[in-house]
């Protein structure tokens, strides 16, 4: 059978569906880029589409249970599930980067390198982690915020770069960097 001719269960995919959207609303998603609110919202829309997929396809005897449940409200597009949560992991993770051996290193490193191999070795990008972070958190951005609640990625980032930096070798007749 063809991926075309594969008949689809819509009552599974509305199950998945409503488990989906109830996961979103208590423990919040991991988009980087849109709320919470905007991923139930376009949850609850495959909720409609699975129902409208049912009505169209069999009649009303025949529908499944799940199709009965109620489909979830509209969610306010600036939700997040886990608010307090975000804010206090950003700020433990905030204070985790600062104090990061490796960040520090790059911090000071970064005057004795020429500006092609701060861009070569992306410092700034790396040495920005913390203040965007920063940038986040006066700015309630929990959608940034919640990007940073695990460090081990900006951690491991941190050494990385600094085993790049610690192996550069000073260039010669090169203008060192103003940073």
């Amino acid at each position: 059978m063809s991926r075309k001719e594969k008949k689809t269960d819509y009552a599974s995919e509305l199950e998945k569906s409503f488990k989906r959207w109830e996961y979103l609303k208590e423990h919040g998603g991991s988009d980087p880029s849109y709320s919470d609110g905007v991923n139930m919202n376009l949850v609850r829309n495959h909720i409609l589409y699975f129902k409208h997929k049912i009505e169209s396809g069999m009649s009303e005897k025949d529908y499944p249970q799940i199709y009965f449940c109620k489909t979830p409200p509209e969610t306010d597009r600036d939700y997040m599930a886990r608010a307090d949560e975000i804010r206090g992991n950003a700020r433990s993770s905030l204070e985790i980067m600062e104090q990061d051996e490796n960040l520090l290193y790059l911090r000071e490193r970064i005057r004795e390198l020429s500006d092609r191999q701060i861009k070569d070795m992306n410092i700034l990008v790396v040495i920005n982690y913390p203040k965007a972070l920063h940038t986040a958190i006066a700015e309630d951005d929990l959608i940034t915020m919640r990007r940073f609640e695990n460090t081990d990625n900006y951690l491991e980032s941190f050494r990385r770069t600094a085993e790049k930096a610690a192996m550069a070798e000073p260039e010669e007749n090169l203008q060192l960097s103003m940073f």
